[in-house]
């Protein structure tokens, strides 16, 4: 198994696509729009394969899990629940003080 650096000029990342010896694509892309709040910055996140974990997309974002609550239809999602390609979630940054 091989893999091709790729860019994407959406996310601005850098990310490996695995390719089989005959440089076929093996795993598919995922996409997954996240909208943050209170910034209401809109962002596509890639990632391989066909659905990602929530910890690890947070992972792949730079992102705490314990700073940020995920929600996507009305829903907040525990870290270990997975999206798939095509959801659109909303990052809201937990803001604590006295």
């Amino acid at each position: 198994m091989a893999g091709m650096l790729c860019y994407s000029p959406e996310t601005r990342n850098m990310f490996i696509r695995r390719t089989s010896k005959t440089g076929v694509r093996e795993n598919s892309m995922g996409k997954v729009k996240v909208i943050r709040i209170p910034s209401g910055r809109e962002k596509t996140i890639d990632f391989e394969g066909e659905k990602i974990r929530v910890d690890s997309l947070l992972k792949l974002m730079g992102l705490k899990r314990e700073s940020v609550l995920v929600v996507k239809r009305e829903k907040l999602l525990p870290e270990e629940s997975y999206v798939e390609d095509g959801d659109e979630l909303t990052i809201y940054d937990v803001v604590s003080g006295g």
